[in-house]
């Protein structure tokens, strides 16, 4: 082979590698690090690109089987790193509409925002937890909220700054305060005619 055609051959391989599809055959997390298997060959450890990478960062690390686009600066592997990923027939696109904003995770649970019902939904799966933690925090209903649980547990003092409205259906067959039934059922001690005042709740 000429010098010519060796350049020529070199150059195209070269042009071939600037961009590869491959699948993440590897992943290092504690140093996000990944290594890709490309046709048959596997790269070094390549890190990957991300949304963010400052004072302000994102995590969100690839996964072993996961398909993605590989970079080649000067089409050399050795320099490469991770463009982003691609959706394949093992991992579909999560969402069908562009109306969508969806992230999914391997146990099920999802984040979603549809801006055509204008409805943020956080599903973390039936065993699983929402934990919020702040100085304060401020919900605003112009309607209404419905909490649908077996128990609502208030651990220190509950402010209430209007009326408070309890309502339910013959299910319903108390309201208790330390102990005390508040109820529209309960009874009070010492009831006397006239102007007294009756004693405790029973």
């Amino acid at each position: 082979m000429n010098r010519d055609v060796a350049a020529a051959t070199e150059h195209d391989r070269m042009l071939g590698n600037v961009l590869m599809i491959g699948v993440v055959a590897e992943l290092d997390a504690p140093n996000a690090l990944v290594k890709v298997s490309v046709n048959g060959l596997t790269t070094d450890w390549i890190p990957w690109t991300v949304r963010r990478a400052g004072p302000n960062a994102t995590w969100s690390a690839p996964e072993v089987g996961e398909q993605v686009v590989v970079g080649c600066p000067y089409g050399d592997p050795s320099q490469g790193f991770v463009l982003g990923s691609l959706y394949q027939q093992a991992h579909p696109a999560p969402a069908t509409t562009a109306d969508k904003e969806r992230v999914t995770f391997s146990d099920g649970a999802s984040v979603e925002y549809d801006r055509a019902t204008h409805t943020l939904a956080v599903d973390t799966t039936a065993n699983g937890a929402v934990t919020i933690i702040c100085k304060t925090a401020n919900v605003q209903a112009s309607e209404s909220i419905t909490l649908d649980t077996p128990d609502v547990f208030v651990k220190h003092k509950l402010h209430v700054a209007e009326d408070l409205d309890v309502q339910g259906s013959t299910a319903v067959k108390a309201i208790t305060s330390n102990g005390k039934d508040i109820s529209d059922q309960h009874k009070h001690s010492g009831v006397q005619t006239g102007g007294g005042q009756s004693g405790p709740v029973v």
